[in-house]
């Protein structure tokens, strides 16, 4: 199975990533890493089934590896080219130590179309580290309302803020959580809501994760379909970070 190649290049100093997965370099080696730059965008773009997904830019050659129950799904545009997860999965981004923000300004985006929230159930859309660590930064979905949290807890103390709307209703939603300076947001489709509050560099020895923080973990298993995922981190972290998103018609 092969992953379509999204746009890859330097643009203004911003080093842009693409991805694609041909069969034979399933295995292949990781090439040694590198420094990265201040400002840098990961794009895990036309996510599909099929186990792994590959950042092909050198030199990184960076894996989201799929673990558990994943299905085709429609995208945006209703095409079977997207992925649905189901109870006890998630998927992991193998050597996450780069897209560490430390006290980098960053963006993560993603296109999502929620299925279902369990119960009482705060399921997780993308997360790194948990929450009693020092460091993590997460998106999550609130039980009962569906409204979008961003939680991002750093070196000065964390702080959360609240998406406006809801995105349970069975459509695709464009998400970013953000943070910026002394400021912290969230953004669903064209609705923004963001604080002022300063929380320290993050840190954290986990590897990022979508879909759920682990295969164990039951109230947190998100039930939908993604059709884009990215980071961004550094200058015009939100900008870049849904530069190469899907448009939702």
């Amino acid at each position: 199975m092969r992953y379509e190649r999204v746009s890859i290049g330097v643009v203004a100093g911003v080093v842009m990533w693409g991805l694609v997965l041909p069969p034979a370099q399933a295995n292949a080696p990781l090439a040694a890493e590198t420094v990265q730059p201040a400002n840098v965008v990961y794009t895990f773009n036309k996510i599909r089934p099929g186990g792994i997904v590959r950042d092909v830019s050198p030199p990184t050659n960076r894996r989201m590896v799929l673990k558990g129950n994943w299905k085709r799904a429609a995208d945006v545009n209703g095409a079977k080219k997207a992925i649905a997860l189901r109870a006890r999965s998630l998927g992991v981004i193998k050597r996450s130590g780069a897209l560490m923000p430390k006290r980098r300004a960053f963006a993560v985006s993603m296109v999502v179309k929620v299925r279902s929230i369990v119960g009482d159930d705060s399921p997780n859309l993308a997360q790194i580290g948990y929450y009693r660590q020092k460091g993590q930064w997460k998106v999550e979905l609130l039980p009962n309302s569906g409204r979008v949290l961003c939680r991002v807890k750093g070196g000065k103390g964390a702080a959360t803020v609240r998406s406006t709307v809801s995105i349970n209703d069975g459509n695709y939603h464009l998400v970013t959580c953000y943070r910026k300076k002394q400021k912290i947001g969230v953004i669903i489709d064209d609705a923004e809501r963001s604080r002022d509050v300063i929380t320290g560099g993050i840190r954290n020895p986990r590897k990022v994760t979508i879909g759920n923080k682990n295969l164990k973990a039951a109230d947190d298993q998100f039930r939908g379909n993604y059709d884009f995922f990215s980071i961004a981190l550094g200058r015009q972290s939100i900008a870049r970070s849904v530069a190469d998103a899907p448009s939702i018609p």
